[in-house]
């Protein structure tokens, strides 16, 4: 952390962990630093203290409005706390690439994205479109003036979205995408003409995937980033999970295809009880089944779900 004392600036301390995004005060507490992995530094008395998680990353920036801070995540989250310890999730913007927050001396909350779209609320839960900055890449927001601060050079950005990879690049609207697994080669994926983003949707979780952009004649990244474990499709809950043949199965379907349920007995053997086409999204099916009392499993991609009928 450094101080300016009106003509220089010096080193004060270093609180040992890196990837810092934003400094704000606090009533009677000091200065809360946190980093984009959503960790909490409290700065006091010239000393540095590790506090807390906010428990998202992806951290851009915060904002103080009447003694209540709230920090945002580039996918949009929200979280508020009014000691600076313990933070609640209290809503997401639909906006992704976020990475400005401000309070004006109206205590009105303003977010950017680097696309220019600004957004405003006065509670961090409800938030209004307030209009787009006329420049294609955005760097962030200040309070005082509510200016938004330009940058000249192109982004190429991934967010993980519930049903795939948001890939944006504002170096052109025509430009092609190169793709690779981990530990794979690249190869070309799509050509995209009007655009500034593509979302990918044939991604699997749990693996990492690079992207490389190729345009006006000249390549951008790679960049990689992992589509992670808890977007894949799964089985929520069945209930009652004790019944006489009629129950409930809650799904969480990532990917538009044929969707195949099945039930299966302790013997192993299986027949499907649902096929369907369903897109990505939350299903709650239901089932009226003839069977015999006996434990049985609901199979659902990689999820077994024990059931008993009586």
């Amino acid at each position: 952390m450094y101080v300016y004392d009106g003509s220089s600036w010096g080193l004060s301390l270093n609180a040992g962990l890196s990837d810092f995004v934003d400094l704000i005060p606090t009533v009677g507490l000091g200065f809360l630093a946190i980093t984009g992995s959503g960790d909490l530094v409290l700065i006091s008395g010239g000393s540095a203290s590790l506090i807390g998680n906010i428990g998202l990353s992806g951290v851009v920036s915060s904002a103080n409005k009447n003694d209540t801070i709230y920090i945002i995540t580039e996918y949009g989250d929200v979280v508020r706390s009014v000691d600076g310890t313990k933070f609640s999730l209290i809503g997401t913007i639909s906006q992704t690439g976020i990475n400005g927050l401000c309070a004006d001396k109206n205590d009105t909350l303003y977010t950017t994205s680097i696309w220019g779209e600004v957004a405003g609320s006065n509670d961090g839960i409800n938030w209004d479109w307030k209009g787009s900055a006329n420049q294609p890449v955005i760097a962030g927001i200040i309070s005082d003036s509510l200016s938004i601060l330009g940058e000249e050079e192109v982004f190429f950005t991934l967010s993980v979205m519930e049903t795939g990879i948001l890939i944006r690049f504002t170096g052109s609207h025509y430009w092609d995408i190169y793709r690779a697994e981990k530990g794979k080669e690249f190869e070309f994926l799509k050509n995209i003409s009007g655009s500034y983003e593509y979302l990918d949707k044939d991604v699997e979780p749990g693996k990492t995937y690079g992207y490389k952009i190729f345009s006006d004649g000249k390549w951008f990244g790679p960049v990689w980033i992992e589509f992670p474990e808890r977007f894949r499709e799964r089985i929520l809950s069945v209930y009652p999970n004790i019944s006489e043949g009629r129950f409930y199965v809650i799904l969480r379907i990532t990917g538009e295809s044929l969707k195949k349920i099945f039930i299966c007995d302790e013997s192993g053997r299986k027949k499907y009880i649902y096929k369907g086409f369903l897109y990505p999204g939350t299903y709650k099916i239901k089932f009226e089944l003839k069977r015999k009392a006996g434990i049985y499993f609901i199979i659902f991609g990689g999820d077994r779900e024990k059931i008993v009928i009586r």
